[in-house]
């Protein structure tokens, strides 16, 4: 099932994600990363010396909340089960880059780090989305939501 233009259009934009996995102990590490939602997936750029790797490897169960800097605020929560893979590693820091920094700033960043650093891919298709856009909340101020696992607003 898609998400509606609004939010697809929303998730295009150069906003932050918060990825949050899972620690040992089972208390949450969060971590403001880069991001790319298409075709119902989401995709973020890794290396295999970072701790967010490790805790993926360990408990896949990951959370990306992704949020407008202005108003009106809209947030989308992706809930899902990720992996990491090495295939497309390269490309996917480029893009990234690219999408953030500009053409110039982007170009230099992807090159230094695909030379430094082996860049992997985590990957998840949201078992779970939950959305708020404040630019059409209700009369009750509450946001709509979409609960994919229901397949309806809840």
């Amino acid at each position: 099932m898609a998400l509606n233009k609004t939010l697809e259009e929303f998730l295009k934009q150069p906003n932050l994600g918060i990825l949050a996995t899972l620690r040992k102990d089972g208390s949450p590490h969060l971590t403001v990363v880069w991001y790319e939602y298409e075709n119902g997936e989401v995709r973020i750029s890794v290396t295999d010396t970072r701790v967010k790797y490790k805790h993926v490897l360990r408990d896949p169960r990951v959370s990306l909340a992704v949020t407008a800097n202005e108003q009106p605020y809209k947030q989308v929560v992706f809930e899902g089960k990720a992996q990491v893979t090495a295939e497309g590693g390269p490309e996917l820091i480029r893009r990234l880059a690219l999408r953030y920094d500009g053409e110039v700033e982007g170009a230099k960043y992807a090159d230094y780090t695909t030379n430094k650093d082996t860049r992997l891919v985590l990957h998840f298709k949201p078992e779970r989305i939950m959305s708020w856009d404040f630019a059409i909340e209700d009369d009750d101020h509450q946001a709509w939501r979409y609960d994919r696992r229901l397949g309806l607003n809840a």
